[in-house]
């Protein structure tokens, strides 16, 4: 598990925090043996004109970041929360993409959150504070929804 990508328009930060949930979220729930991965992978500015575009850009960068790397897993898990610019000093969240690959970095089981989903509404992914602190919270905060939704995922496939 690689630290969470926060990603605005202008810079990637990373949330271990963010990470850590996660590897506890899979330890809890029996879901393979989780490990931190201590590198950051850099996606540059968003790419795409929509969110999907988006999602598929970064894939394909972390795709070949986690190829590259030679990692000694079934799988490799990174989380990106996407911020857009803020406005009015208020920010919230656009999007999270989790993505789920082999150690070839091929695509096993990713997706994405957005406003067209229940959960991802229902949250409230915004606040005031337009601060890499703020925006690290609301990437807590996103985790959440982002395991909620990955545990339905699996659900859904086992049925």
């Amino acid at each position: 598990m690689y630290p969470t990508i926060v990603h605005d328009p202008y810079i990637c930060r990373y949330c271990t925090a963010s990470r850590q949930l996660v590897i506890d979220f899979l330890e809890t729930n029996g879901l393979g043996t989780p490990r931190a991965v201590d590198a950051q992978i850099y996606l540059g500015k968003p790419e795409g004109e929509s969110q999907f575009e988006m999602f598929q850009n970064s894939m394909r960068i972390v795709g070949e970041h986690v190829s590259a790397s030679q990692i000694d897993a079934d799988y490799i898990m990174v989380l990106e929360v996407l911020f857009p610019p803020a406005m009015h000093g208020r920010i919230e969240v656009f999007g999270i993409h989790v993505y789920v690959l082999t150690p070839a970095g091929d695509n096993a089981f990713s997706f994405l959150l957005n406003s067209h989903h229940k959960s991802f509404v229902k949250a409230r992914l915004s606040g005031s504070k337009d601060t890499a602190k703020g925006k690290e919270k609301l990437a807590i905060k996103a985790t959440r929804v982002a395991m909620d939704a990955l545990e339905e995922q699996i659900s859904q496939a086992g049925s």
